[in-house]
């Protein structure tokens, strides 16, 4: 089965730093208990785990399905995508952030749907006064997201924004229809299926 993989700088596992071999050996896990095995995502999946680097791997069957992942026993990197760019998946969830606390502004939060550079974004965010509690937690959720933005964050970025999305809805289902957003922006900017 063809899938995804997340990865920090290097090929390494982001929990338990395993190393991974670039050049399309296998990695084969000795446990077969759940949890122990192989893990990739499909597309819908990407969003919970974002990292460094995005690579396309194969599973050799039986593959699980977990919650927002999947397990093999067996895996293999095949080719990195050159294409994924954190930063650029953190500014598009700052923004959307964004749209949902203008969203829970109305009227008020007309200036800051314009914006299209995250340090306008973070001032503008910064100097609304007056709001009541509500309408604060959203504007906090924009400026807290165009931060990890800012630095890189990728992942703290559109959790931000799937959370915000909760606040707005007052649904948890929110939650996930924020992430399967998320999984259709990498989708269509990084071209992957």
């Amino acid at each position: 089965m063809i899938a995804y993989k997340f990865l920090e700088r290097g090929a390494i596992g982001p929990f338990t730093k395993f190393v991974w071999p670039a050049d399309g050996r296998w990695v084969e896990t000795t446990q077969a208990r759940e949890g122990s095995g192989i893990h990739a995502c499909h597309v819908r999946d990407l969003p919970y785990w974002v990292s460094d680097e995005l690579w396309r791997v194969e599973l050799s069957s039986p593959v699980r399905e977990r919650e927002t992942q999947i397990e093999a026993t067996r895996g293999r990197l095949l080719e990195r995508v050159a294409r994924w760019e954190p930063r650029a998946f953190a500014t598009a969830c700052a923004f959307r952030t964004r749209d949902l606390a203008v969203e829970a502004l109305g009227a008020a939060g007309e200036p800051l749907s314009r914006i299209r550079d995250l340090d306008e974004l973070l001032a503008a965010a910064r100097s609304l006064r007056g709001l009541d509690p509500f309408r604060t937690e959203m504007v906090g959720y924009a400026i807290d997201a165009a931060v990890r933005a800012r630095e890189g964050h990728a992942g703290s970025a559109s959790h931000t924004a799937a959370v915000a999305a909760v606040a707005l809805r007052g649904s948890e289902a929110a939650f996930q229809q924020e992430r399967e957003w998320q999984a259709g922006f990498l989708a269509r900017s990084f071209r992957i299926a």
